[in-house]
């Protein structure tokens, strides 16, 4: 659209009204915002008001931008009674010499594409007014396509940094009762399993007082008092089946029971796995002790900006929230021993000892057990 694009539409309607032969002579057409009255206007004998008064767009293509708009214009028309002229009589007249001039025509040099001519939606009578001007008015409609020729560049690619479109370590979240097999995620399927190929709503399980309780069916517990177990994969699985069999633990290390679980929902990490090079495996890891931990703090596990400011920032992040952590780098505050935590909300961040739970533990390669090694390539370490 142009910058006068309404403007000359309204200028297009009263130059086919004031040339139509369909329009009784000696009526005004005029262009105006509101009423006469708020205009500041003298009531005309026999007038007829032409003024825009809204649009509405939909997105019909994304790229290019391609959007239908519906202009949308008002007539009014305004005929007063005389002794010997009857006021009614004129303006239904004009409505009807109207429709026959603007009805299917296409608005000229308007810098727009029409893709449906004018057309009238509605008529209704406004009323007498105290100057005997019977007036009624008429709502019309155009719609036009505007298409926007240049390509929107996502602004990651703009100024050269697409970080944000790629996933972070996490896929899926880890959810309490769920075990880490390679680099999957299962979670408990209602016993027995219902077959190989389950369905997504037989697996997992919720938080509940305390408990954890089957998705599939609540009234069916789990576990009682979920935080005072660990819950570890045995690396085993049903024959012929992708069902894995895991093991809950207490604090102390105890076998307490077995379960199954699946991999229902095909959540997953990334890039957790050893790295081969020259044919022979290799470690990660860039420093002397780290890897991959999670949150395990139920509901939420804080995160702090800098543990030895009482006043520092702290974030709340979920249970299960993926992180890198420095094992090797630690601060011991009034006895409480706090991480450090690569990849934070604000960025390196530190985390309590026992709100955490390692998923990958990684031994540095040779010549990195420097804390200072930590920006260095494996290559640069050796």
């Amino acid at each position: 659209m142009r910058l006068d694009t309404i403007s000359t539409i309204e200028q297009f309607i009263s130059d086919a009204l004031l040339s139509s032969p369909q329009i009784p002579l000696g009526v005004n057409v005029i262009r105006l915002a509101a009423t006469t009255d708020e205009e500041g206007i003298a009531a005309l004998s026999r007038s007829i008001v032409v003024r825009y008064t809204g649009s509405s767009m939909s997105i019909k293509q994304r790229q290019p931008l391609s959007i239908e708009r519906t202009l949308k214009f008002e007539l009014i028309h305004s005929s007063q009674s005389y002794l010997t002229e009857s006021g009614h009589e004129g303006a239904l007249q004009m409505c009807a010499g109207a429709y026959l001039s603007l009805n299917n025509t296409i608005p000229m040099r308007t810098g727009t594409d029409v893709i449906v001519p004018f057309s009238m939606t509605s008529e209704n009578f406004d009323g007498l007014t105290d100057s005997s001007h019977y007036v009624y008015t008429q709502d019309w409609e155009v719609v036009v396509i505007e298409v926007n020729p240049t390509i929107s560049m996502n602004p990651c690619v703009l100024y050269g940094n697409c970080s944000q479109l790629f996933p972070l370590e996490l896929t899926g979240g880890i959810y309490p009762g769920d075990v880490l097999y390679q680099n999957r995620l299962y979670s408990p399927l209602v016993p027995p399993p219902f077959e190989v190929d389950y369905d997504e709503e037989y697996c997992g399980v919720v938080e509940s007082d305390g408990d954890l309780v089957y998705k599939y069916n609540p009234g069916l517990t789990f576990i009682e008092d979920w935080k005072n177990y660990d819950f570890i994969s045995t690396d085993t699985f049903v024959p012929e089946t992708g069902i894995l069999i895991c093991s809950i633990k207490d604090k102390e290390g105890n076998h307490i029971d077995s379960y199954y679980a699946g991999n229902c929902d095909n959540r997953g990490l990334l890039s957790i796995t050893a790295q081969f090079r020259d044919g022979e495996k290799t470690n990660p890891a860039l420093k002397g002790k780290n890897g991959l931990a999670y949150a395990n703090k139920w509901p939420k596990t804080e995160i702090y900006s800098d543990p030895t400011d009482p006043d520092c920032a702290i974030t709340n992040v979920k249970y299960g929230w993926i992180f890198r952590i420095d094992l090797a780098v630690t601060l011991t505050i009034d006895f409480v021993n706090y991480y450090k935590v690569n990849g934070a909300p604000y960025g390196v961040g530190w985390v309590t000892e026992g709100d955490f739970t390692m998923i990958r533990e990684y031994e540095g390669v040779d010549g990195c057990d420097d804390p200072e090694a930590s920006n260095k390539g494996p290559q640069e370490c050796e």
